[in-house]
């Protein structure tokens, strides 16, 4: 069975703006909607085929609660409700049929597949279709990294996380003490599915953010910069004068 649990980021989106008109939404609700929905998150946990998805955007926020083969009430993408029904379309793909509660309106539909290492999430009003392909959230470009070398000699170092090599220490996930291929698996680890190939259980990098106390000096020492740049800026243009 395929795993869809983790936090996902929106890579790319195709034919939303169209999907909006083909569901009447006016023109300047849809560039509303457009520019509020460029940047969504999405939260997703699964247990079997029980799954919990949730949306976020920077003026609205979704969750849904399913089960595969069972109906739930959810809303379409322009916000009516609807009676949904999902089912496996293959192996790893899941197609959910909506049905409006009140009115009248286009077929509507939505799926959500996973391809290598990305959620593909379409969703259909009638003959158009929107696209949206997103990836794995990446944490840690701006986290502190202790990797243990060779001889037991430790070796800071500010790069993003390993593509998966590696084990994340669980407290990432919340787990507590077991360490987990959160590379991989994303949040999913909570669901229990560790990382096993023991080739990518060579390098274990501790995972840990930098305290407040940190922050506060990385602040001072940028101002710092900023003011004497400003400084030599000023001095530039006075010797010109």
């Amino acid at each position: 069975m395929p795993n869809f649990a983790g936090t996902w980021k929106m890579r790319s989106s195709e034919n939303f703006d169209e999907l909006l008109k083909a569901l009447g939404v006016n023109a300047m609700l849809r560039k509303v909607a457009v520019a509020a929905a460029s940047k969504p998150h999405v939260e997703i946990r699964q247990d079997g085929d029980q799954f919990y998805i949730k949306t976020s955007t920077t003026v609205r926020t979704t969750e849904i609660n399913f089960k595969i083969g069972e109906s739930f009430e959810e809303e379409t993408v322009d916000g009516r409700k609807c009676r949904s029904l999902a089912t496996w379309e293959n192996e790893n793909k899941i197609y959910c049929k909506q049905t409006l509660i009140e009115g009248d309106g286009p077929k509507t539909y939505w799926t959500r597949e996973l391809a290598n290492d990305e959620l593909i999430l379409t969703f259909g009003a009638d003959d158009v279709v929107c696209t949206r392909i997103y990836g794995p959230k990446r944490y840690g470009h701006k986290t502190v990294f202790s990797r243990k070398e060779e001889g037991g000699k430790r070796a800071a170092s500010s790069e993003p996380r390993h593509p998966c090599p590696v084990l994340w220490s669980s407290h990432v996930a919340g787990m507590g003490g077991s360490l987990v291929c959160w590379a991989r698996h994303g949040l999913s680890s909570v669901m229990g599915k560790d990382c096993t190939d023991p080739a990518r259980m060579k390098t274990k990098i501790k995972f840990h953010h930098s305290s407040s106390k940190e922050k506060s000096l990385l602040f001072k020492r940028k101002k710092r910069r900023k003011i004497r740049k400003g400084k030599s800026l000023l001095k530039k243009s006075s010797m010109k004068d």
